[in-house]
């Protein structure tokens, strides 16, 4: 669950907090955030043929994101 935010609003709440950053306008974790990522294959390819990868974020980096 993202509290009800897009995935462009999340993902801006990630960079502002310093957990990722874009390269080459892609998303990756930085030092800070990489013990609560998880990069994955997509199975795709980009058009040059570098597979396209996803971030997926573990649940335990909402406490970092959103304390009360």
């Amino acid at each position: 669950d993202r509290e009800g935010l897009s995935g462009r609003a999340f993902n801006v709440i990630l960079e502002d907090k310093g957990y990722q950053t874009k390269v080459s306008k892609n998303w990756q974790p930085t030092y800070k955030g990489k013990s609560y990522a998880v990069v994955l294959d997509t199975g795709k390819k980009h058009s040059s043929g570098v597979p396209i990868q996803q971030v997926k974020w573990k649940e335990g980096i909402m406490k970092f994101l959103f304390k009360v």
